[in-house]
């Protein structure tokens, strides 16, 4: 059997790469004893559209199986193709490499029957996703290796249906490419492609009326196609930035840059921020199923109060960061009952060094009962 699956699409062959696992998973006893048919497929220049025929194919005849929604995909070992087109050889971990690479990524979101992908290779000829430093030993990611790291982050969790003008599953998307993810914490997570390999912009409109807020983003962007991060060079920006809780209609897209934007409903822009160098004020928060809480200071602390209970669960609770000028927020997915700080406290340390498990220099938020104060460690005494 000719199982060059990609090469037997993108070449048209009449031979049926398919035959093999179409055997396999007509077999009455065989087909209840497998989990997953394993695709192996390395992707051409520009041409990513093969790819999603190629899942398509395998999706069809596992679901004209007996495995139908049971048996998933696994894409065992995928990455651009390295090969010559006129004077120029491919460079999979180059910035075209990446725009290529996150295309392909954004087109198996749409294929529900894929269950895991692996990228290859960590250190393997010009496939690799480090930078290793022999000299030293020094390893750092490089432009995939970045990419990889940016789909863990916002490419995990449920996709969600969404049109993005432009990108069609199926079909060759020449300019920009978006999908969207809903994480496990209702955030909606959404990836961008700019592959045009021109140095343009492309602007993004929201259809939502501006409901949505930015809480973080990530960019991934060079100045040029063959940009790249290797031993001696680093032209690829890779910047994360927090927002101000601002809410977007629009968003561009610099070029060739990949950008991963998370967002949260707007509910909680208009929230007061408390700063590190300024505790005389009050401000809200809210607090999941009990309305608001207020914060407030005592004695030179910070406490939060909710009612006669401190519950926050999947909620958004604006704390200061001491010893800065910017603000800081922290995300909580907590429920502590009342704890007596003589006997036991529960707390999260932030910006802060310890030694043999005493806490030495930062801050710790400890949370007690109806209330949650702020502890400034120095030298080991607070």
């Amino acid at each position: 059997a000719n199982t060059a699956a990609y090469n037997g699409i993108q070449k048209n062959d009449p031979s049926d790469w398919r035959e093999w696992h179409k055997a396999i998973l007509a077999d009455s006893d065989l087909v209840n004893e497998i989990d997953y048919i394993s695709v192996h497929a390395y992707y051409s220049h520009y041409k990513n559209e093969i790819m999603d025929q190629l899942i398509g194919f395998v999706e069809s005849d596992i679901n004209a199986s007996a495995g139908a929604n049971r048996i998933k995909v696994f894409l065992s070992e995928y990455a651009e193709a390295i090969y010559k087109y006129g004077d120029v050889t491919t460079n999979p971990h180059n910035m075209e490499g990446l725009l290529q690479t996150a295309d392909m990524l954004s087109r198996m979101t749409y294929h529900p029957g894929i269950e895991a992908a692996a990228y290859h290779g960590i250190y393997s000829s010009n496939w690799r996703n480090i930078v290793y430093l022999t000299e030293t030993g020094e390893m750092y990611l490089n432009g995939i290796g970045n990419l990889l790291k940016l789909f863990n982050e916002y490419g995990v969790g449920d996709v969600v249906k969404s049109d993005f003008s432009g990108f069609v599953k199926n079909q060759r998307s020449n300019k920009s490419t978006g999908v969207a993810i809903k994480s496990k914490d209702g955030r909606i997570n959404l990836i961008f492609t700019n592959k045009s390999d021109t140095a343009d912009e492309v602007e993004i409109s929201f259809s939502d009326n501006a409901k949505y807020r930015i809480v973080k983003e990530t960019k991934i962007s060079a100045d040029s196609l063959t940009a790249d991060i290797e031993v001696g060079e680093n032209k690829i920006a890779i910047n994360k930035y927090y927002s101000n809780g601002s809410v977007i209609s629009s968003y561009t897209l610099p070029p060739y840059s990949i950008c991963a934007v998370t967002l949260e409903k707007a509910a909680n822009v208009s929230k007061n921020v408390l700063y590190s160098e300024d505790f005389s004020g009050t401000a809200s928060f809210e607090v999941a199923g009990d309305g608001d809480g207020t914060a407030t200071v005592e004695d030179g602390k910070l406490v939060l109060y909710s009612g006669d209970s401190m519950t926050m669960k999947n909620n958004y609770v604006y704390l200061p960061y001491n010893n800065t000028n910017s603000e800081f927020r922290f995300e909580a997915d907590i429920t502590v009952d009342a704890l007596n700080y003589v006997e036991a406290f529960n707390g999260i340390i932030i910006n802060a060094d310890a030694q043999q498990g005493e806490l030495q220099n930062g801050n710790m938020i400890r949370f007690s009962g109806n209330t949650v104060d702020e502890v400034v460690y120095t030298g080991g005494k607070n």
